[in-house]
């Protein structure tokens, strides 16, 4: 990491519901990825008690759903421009949501919100942090439970 270099920490979450897992398509072209299909998240900053309820809550007004965070996993990181352009360092804390309750409803900025089987996932455009999440989580998955 460069020094003076912006540094972002992301709260991300994927939120799962039997083997399916939510993702919401944006708009093709939305920075800062050309793949479409991201999991969900949502910028840590100092001022909140609880990030876990902050990322139900996010979770909640983009989706319409009802989530808790069943598996806080690990974390990663990657340097590459914000959406104006700027080198920035992002650390990512990755978790599991488990569904619980409600209708998936869109809201600004989702054209779409699709339970995707595990077994479809490759068939999706989904971002690469997302993409290096899902075969982390299933590879330790087989390792502690023989399955995903």
């Amino acid at each position: 990491m460069m020094e003076g270099m912006k540094t972002v920490i992301l709260a991300i979450s994927h939120v799962k519901k039997g083997d399916s897992f939510l993702f919401r398509k944006k708009p093709d072209g939305t920075l800062p990825y050309k793949e479409t299909w991201y999991g969900f998240g949502t910028e840590v900053d100092s001022s909140r008690d609880d990030i876990d309820v902050e990322l139900c809550n996010h979770i909640k007004k983009q989706t319409g759903i009802n989530v808790t965070i069943s598996e806080h996993l690990w974390w990663d990181m990657e340097t590459k421009p914000d959406l104006d352009g700027n080198q920035t360092f992002y650390v990512y804390l990755h978790t599991i949501a488990e569904y619980f309750d409600g209708e998936p409803v869109l809201s600004e900025g989702i054209e779409k919100l699709v339970w995707i089987p595990v077994e479809k996932l490759d068939d999706y455009a989904i971002v690469p942090p997302s993409k290096k999440f899902l075969a982390k989580y299933f590879t330790l998955a087989s390792h502690r439970y023989g399955s995903a």
